[in-house]
């Protein structure tokens, strides 16, 4: 469906529970779960980024999400982060319209050289889905570090839409079981 408003629509509705996650978290935010391993804020400072190397590239049609930030303070401050990710909804609404728009995304890395080698054809809509799947595994990966950590959350977090529908269509307990 041509400019169909549900990338768009599932992407805010994942951002606003990330948003809700952060706040649970609270000052157990940028703690790992045992040392050597990333905390939440980690995993929440690599997603803003994949959604920012999307959203800039589509200036230019050229999406390089090797180009990321990894700004520590989005890391280690909770409310910088949820600054963060109600700007993103800001930008992600403003998409309307753009699903369709043909761009290129970077397959290459850093090993890619000058010249369009390594840019593969893609559309806005495509990465709109990369982003909400890539999101969803790191929320996944957050609920597990907010069980480690004793840091309860509501409802189920980092479950895909689609599995939720089919869980409550049979009947079944929405959510990860306990």
């Amino acid at each position: 469906m041509p400019n169909d408003p549900a990338p768009i629509r599932l992407n805010l509705e994942l951002i606003d529970q990330a948003k809700g996650v952060v706040s649970a978290f609270g000052t157990r935010y940028a703690t790992p779960p045992s040392p050597g391993e990333s905390a939440a804020g980690t995993h929440f400072r690599h997603v803003v980024d994949h959604y920012r190397a999307l959203l800039s590239g589509l200036a230019s049609g050229r999406v390089d999400y090797y180009a990321r930030a990894r700004d520590p303070v989005l890391e280690n401050d909770p409310e910088a982060m949820e600054e963060a990710l109600s700007a993103l909804e800001s930008e992600i609404e403003a998409l309307t319209g753009r699903v369709d728009e043909a761009i290129h995304v970077d397959t290459g890395g850093p090993d890619r050289g000058d010249g369009d080698a390594g840019w593969a054809p893609s559309s806005v809509r495509r990465e709109l889905a990369f982003v909400l799947s890539h999101t969803l595994h790191h929320l996944a990966t957050i609920a597990a570090i907010a069980r480690t950590l004793d840091v309860a959350l509501e409802g189920p977090v980092g479950m895909a839409h689609s599995t939720l529908v089919r869980q409550s269509a049979q009947g079944a307990p929405v959510g990860p079981e306990d």
